[in-house]
């Protein structure tokens, strides 16, 4: 039963991966829109409101929903959350083709660890679903002092973080944003995963269960929040640095958080917490990507200032046209 979750899972982060890039796409040509003084999309809290964008949501939404559904219909939540790595690949492999970004040997070297960790998280992760994985009592579940106060120990990093991005005390990073997307998304998987128990549940239909409704209400607010603050950071950071950050950490979060709150039991704690470090390298691999500040007049000045004096010999030897050339280059790039 397990390996129909897995399945699932796999299908659903194709749909997922294909959906952001779109996203991405779309909030690029918006910036170039915006660059050439034409006419741009209206946007709400980040998001561009342009038919490329919600064709990017529609995949989000009618590929991934189900298929996580039926994922977490049938396998732990600890089991299917490290296997979202595949999106973090899928994302590498199809970017360079829709938003034209680089791949990269960091991005080659990542997935093939992304691809380690998730076998290792696969067969070594939980094997059969919890008793809390079919209960409906969501007040039991809510009682569980350890999820508590590991949720607000992770809001309040996560809070103290974009404060301090935001009082230019520490450089602003691509981490912030999907540090904020990623809380809101593994919390919002944790309610699907009790969406699903609801929605499975022989004793009480869940037509008739006034938890379900709050479920959904709930569940899409979370999502609106997850997806504006994973647009927010699209908008600052290529989709080959922001994408793979926001997605390790869902993976992480949806794991340790999911784990603890449905009471999950990993019998083979080293080697899947070792898939999820495997997993979590590739994508500090992938994300290895530095940015060279633009250089501004002083700093040319000053490199030219201090160049030694084998190479003023070198230039010298260069012919009036060409150094006529360089100059212009120079000028250009400047």
């Amino acid at each position: 039963m397990i390996i129909y979750g897995i399945i699932s899972n796999i299908i659903g982060s194709v749909g997922a991966a294909l959906g952001l890039l779109l996203q991405k796409k779309a909030t690029m040509q918006q910036k170039e829109r915006k660059e050439n003084g034409e006419k741009v999309w209206k946007e709400l809290n980040g998001i561009v409101l342009s038919p490329l964008w919600f064709l990017g949501f529609c995949l989000l939404l009618f590929i991934p929903f189900p298929a996580d559904f039926v994922a977490y219909l049938f396998a732990p939540q600890s089991l299917i959350a490290p296997l979202g790595a595949i999106t973090i690949l899928l994302i590498v492999l199809f970017s360079p083709f829709i938003t034209g970004d680089k791949l990269t040997k960091y991005n080659i070297l990542g997935t093939v660890f992304i691809l380690i960790g998730c076998v290792l998280t696969s067969i070594y992760g939980p094997t059969q679903m919890s008793d809390s994985e079919t209960d409906t009592d969501i007040t039991k579940l809510l009682l569980n002092t350890v999820f508590i106060i590991s949720l607000v120990v992770v809001i309040l990093v996560t809070t103290i973080i974009y404060t301090l991005e935001k009082l230019r005390i520490t450089k602003e990073y691509a981490f912030s944003y999907g540090l904020y997307a990623s809380l809101f998304g593994a919390i919002q998987n944790i309610v699907f995963k009790f969406l699903t128990i609801l929605f499975s549940s022989e004793t009480v239909p869940a037509v008739t269960n006034p938890y379900f409704y709050l479920t959904l209400i709930i569940q899409g607010l979370l999502a609106f929040l997850q997806i504006s603050w994973l647009n927010k950071g699209l908008h600052l950071f290529d989709s080959t640095i922001m994408l793979p950050i926001y997605n390790i950490l869902l993976i992480l979060l949806t794991a340790i958080l999911g784990a603890i709150f449905y009471h999950e039991i990993i019998t083979e704690i080293y080697l899947y917490s070792t898939g999820i470090i495997i997993c979590s390298i590739g994508i500090v691999t992938i994300s290895f990507h530095t940015n060279q500040p633009q250089k501004d007049i002083t700093n040319i000045i000053n490199t030219a200032n201090t160049t030694n004096t084998t190479n003023i010999n070198k230039i010298s030897n260069i012919d009036k046209p060409t150094i006529e050339i360089i100059n212009k280059s120079i000028i250009i790039t400047i």
